[in-house]
């Protein structure tokens, strides 16, 4: 997949838009060989730069610059071939800078009052008695030998190291860099920290989480409709149910 950078982007001051000014993707019916990708891609005069095929068959296509009428047109162009199911302008997807909320079971380590009270949620664990995670949790422990493990992706900023998340954190193959933050690593926990008397338990602790880290480079949080499609689909065939 193509990775645009800042310099690419540009902004539509009428549609109050912000776009690549030099990339189009393109939806497929089904995955294309690489002579047909490349003869559609060039009847809008353009390259094929990235091609997701699999679960999803998606082609990114670079062309001249241009402003946001001339990428809609190239769209239109494409949508016209009988292979083409959606064409569209690329654009950034802006995730927003998130801080951390440690809540832990007590934030003065004293044992909480009235803990697991789903009738009245309140306290540090207000968070699992209003979800019912303590019913949950009690039909976990009764049947587990009946339930199958489940894995969960994550994609987030940062995911450090945490002696309840041990043996649960892994990556993609390919996005396996990470940045020191600890947002992800709270989202972690929360999702699938340990049993023990470590912190918190997680809602799912039996599950194994796949995690991603969307700014490796720790600079702007900034990714491109591609890629993060891309992401999905990566941890989707590799077996992933719910991601967060």
């Amino acid at each position: 997949v193509y990775k645009p950078d800042m310099e690419e982007l540009s902004y539509d001051e009428e549609q109050k838009t912000i776009y690549y000014k030099n990339l189009l993707t393109v939806y497929l019916l089904s995955d294309l060989d690489t002579d047909s990708a490349n003869v559609l891609a060039e009847s809008v005069g353009g390259t094929v730069v990235g091609d997701i095929s699999g679960s999803m068959n998606i082609l990114q296509i670079l062309v001249e610059d241009t402003d946001l009428a001339g990428l809609n047109a190239h769209a239109i162009d494409l949508m016209k071939l009988d292979e083409v199911i959606y064409a569209g302008y690329e654009y950034p997807l802006l995730i927003s800078d998130m801080s951390s909320d440690k809540n832990p079971w007590s934030s003065n380590g004293e044992i909480i009052a009235d803990k697991g009270n789903e009738n009245n949620p309140g306290g540090d664990d207000w968070w699992a008695e209003a979800i019912n995670a303590y019913s949950a949790w009690n039909y976990v422990d009764t049947y587990s030998a009946e339930l199958s493990p489940v894995s969960i992706g994550i994609i987030d900023a940062g995911f450090e190291e945490h002696e309840d998340l041990n043996g649960k954190i892994n990556f993609l193959e390919d996005y396996r860099e990470n940045t020191a933050s600890d947002h992800g690593m709270i989202i972690a926990g929360i999702i699938s920290a340990n049993n023990n008397s470590i912190g918190i338990r997680g809602i799912a602790d039996g599950a194994d989480v796949i995690c991603t880290d969307y700014t490796p480079d720790d600079t702007i949080n900034l990714i491109s409709s591609m890629e993060y499609t891309e992401i999905i689909k990566q941890m989707i065939e590799g077996g992933v149910k719910v991601i967060n």
